[in-house]
C-alpha cells in the first residue's frame, strides 16, 4: 500500500500506520522499508532514484505549465525544490548542466520554457494530418510556424498555443523519421 516515493518526514506517519492497520510493531514496520526502499537525501524509493526521475518528478509538481530554463532565478528555484524534496543529492553547480538535464526530460512548449512531457499531447488523428501533410508535401523543409498556421484552429482547441509547442510534440512523436531544427522540420 506504500508509494513507490516518500520523504523521510514522512517515515513516522508509515509506521504508525503500519501498527494501527495492521498490528505491526514500528521497529518491524522501520526494517522492512529500510530492506525495500534505498534512500537518496531525505527521500526513501523502492527503485533507483536517477536525476532523471527526480527532475520530471520537480517539473510535474512544480512547474506543470513550463519552466523557463534561461533564467537563473528559475533555475535557482528548481534547485530549491529539489533539495527541499530530495535534501542535499550535490546538483550540478553549473547552471548550464541543469538547464541540459531539463530540457532532455522535458517537451518545448514555448520560447525557452520546457514542460513535463505527457503521455498524450494532441489527438493521433490531428497527428496523424499533419505528419501526412509532411510526407506527402512536396517540399523537403517546412517551416514550423508554416506549420502551425496551417492547422493552427486544430491545434488551439487541443491545447497547443504556439510553433514552439507544436515543435516539441512533433519531435516528441517523429524524432526518429524528421529532422529538426530550431525554426523548421525536414524530411
Amino acid at each position: 500500500d506504500m508509494p513507490d516515493t516518500f520523504n523521510e518526514s514522512q517515515l513516522g506517519y508509515y509506521l504508525d500506520k503500519g501498527y494501527v492497520e495492521y498490528c505491526h510493531p514500528k521497529e518491524i514496520t522501520k526494517k522492512i522499508i529500510e530492506d525495500n526502499y534505498g534512500k537518496t537525501g531525505d527521500v526513501y524509493h523502492r527503485s533507483r532514484l536517477t536525476l532523471v526521475r527526480i527532475y520530471e518528478d520537480i517539473l510535474k509538481k512544480y512547474y506543470p505549465n513550463g519552466i523557463w530554463v534561461y533564467n537563473d532565478e528559475e533555475i535557482d528555484e528548481f534547485r530549491k525544490h529539489v533539495k527541499d524534496d530530495y535534501g542535499d543529492i550535490k546538483l550540478p553547480e553549473n547552471n548550464r548542466a541543469i538547464m541540459a538535464r531539463i530540457t532532455y526530460v522535458s517537451i518545448l512548449c514555448d520560447r525557452g520554457t520546457y514542460c513535463p512531457k505527457k503521455d498524450k499531447y494532441i489527438s493521433d488523428s490531428l497527428a496523424e494530418k499533419i505528419h501526412d501533410y509532411i510526407v506527402e508535401n512536396e517540399s523537403p523543409i517546412f517551416l514550423t510556424n508554416t506549420l502551425f498556421n496551417i492547422f493552427e484552429e486544430e491545434l488551439v482547441k487541443e491545447g497547443v498555443s504556439n510553433k514552439y509547442y507544436l515543435q516539441g510534440i512533433l519531435r516528441e512523436l517523429y524524432e526518429g523519421e524528421f529532422i529538426f531544427r530550431r525554426d523548421y522540420i525536414s524530411k
